[in-house]
């Protein structure tokens, strides 16, 4: 019953990336949030981020190697991983958001 519930969630999900028109959609959000970010753990990282994320997309091939990109940035920072990963999920699972 708990996993027809989580594989449920997860096709969802999945189908909200569907929605998505343009990869740069999300790029965008993202780099709109990051801008505003006030968390410390991501304050420190915020430049490099930004700079990744004047990189425009066009697929998401592109965008996945901008949050590779972001995991080699935080390294060591669970934290800012966490609240990144956070991030990127809202931007995928999301996508009216985006718009």
């Amino acid at each position: 019953m708990i996993i027809s519930i989580i594989h449920e969630e997860i096709y969802n999900d999945i189908s909200k990336v569907c929605d998505i028109k343009s990869p740069d959609q999300i790029r965008f959000f993202i780099k709109e949030t990051v801008k505003k970010v006030k968390r410390e753990d991501l304050k420190k990282h915020k430049e490099l981020l930004l700079r990744e994320l004047d990189t425009k997309v066009s697929n998401i091939i592109d965008l996945l190697e901008i949050f590779n990109k972001f995991n080699l940035i935080v390294e060591e920072d669970i934290e800012a991983k966490d609240y990144l990963r956070y991030i990127m999920y809202e931007a995928l699972a999301n996508p009216k958001k985006v718009k």
